[in-house]
């Protein structure tokens, strides 16, 4: 089976992403992260379903806030072919569509009051206008958490969900499992039909290795402590020199 390589591109919907607004993190704090999902072992996992490690291409911000009266596919299908035309973000035709995979992603800024749809999927066919087939694929729409780490969760269990479109409930599986860290990055695990389980494992605490140096002075420091605590009661000391004995201490 040939893997593709996964290729995000996300559009931040709204001023409120731009770092000169000072709210709690901003576009960067989700692009960063993310990052890391698709160049590292959270794409393995998903090499079974014919997807792989990719990378972020151009990212986009849109100085335009979605309507308050809500979000319909027209909407969305619009909002991302007119970035597109616009060059604002690489189109299909762009890529190598036999070996990487575009996956278009918006992503609204938080809204505590509407935060019981946060993601959703939807079809997205770009038409060239010059005659070719259109790109037929799928794209995600995601609501910012309150949090960058929950935003980029999120973002992550979208974008497993596109990739394993057909091949039954593999993102929703493991949802109310609890996130794992990966690469570093607090992430959702999916399911892995390979492994029998949800994947991918969490990262490995790193074993931490010590010189005899330190060891040495860590143990000097201990026996150190153990000295002063014994004889701090009748026997104080000067120096470590000499000790001398209290004129009140019994003999």
């Amino acid at each position: 089976m040939a893997v593709k390589q996964l290729i995000l591109i996300p559009i931040y919907w709204g001023d409120w992403w731009m770092p000169i607004r000072g709210n709690a993190y901003n576009w960067a704090d989700v692009n960063g992260p993310m990052a890391k999902v698709v160049t590292g072992r959270y794409a393995d996992g998903l090499i079974e379903y014919g997807y792989g490690r990719g990378t972020v291409s151009k990212t986009y911000l849109l100085h335009v806030d979605p309507p308050a009266g809500g979000l319909g596919d027209v909407l969305l299908r619009r909002t991302l072919r007119s970035a597109i035309d616009a060059g604002h973000v690489a189109g299909p035709d762009e890529f190598d569509l036999a070996e990487q995979q575009p996956c278009y992603a918006l992503i609204l800024a938080p809204d505590p009051e509407r935060d019981s749809v946060v993601t959703a999927q939807f079809e997205f066919d770009y038409d060239y206008g010059d005659g070719r087939d259109p790109w037929v694929g799928r794209a995600s729409w995601v609501r910012g958490d309150v949090t960058a780490a929950g935003t980029v969760r999120r973002l992550a269990r979208e974008l497993a969900a596109v990739c394993t479109e057909g091949h039954g409930e593999v993102a929703d599986r493991c949802r109310d499992g609890q996130p794992v860290f990966v690469d570093r990055v607090s992430v959702p695990q999916y399911w892995s039909v390979a492994h029998n389980a949800c994947w991918p494992p969490p990262d490995v605490a790193p074993v931490e290795r010590r010189s005899q140096h330190a060891i040495d002075r860590e143990t000097q420091r201990l026996l150190d402590a153990q000295f002063e605590q014994q004889f701090s009661g009748a026997w104080p000391v000067e120096g470590r020199a000499g000790l001398h004995r209290r004129e009140d201490d019994p003999a």
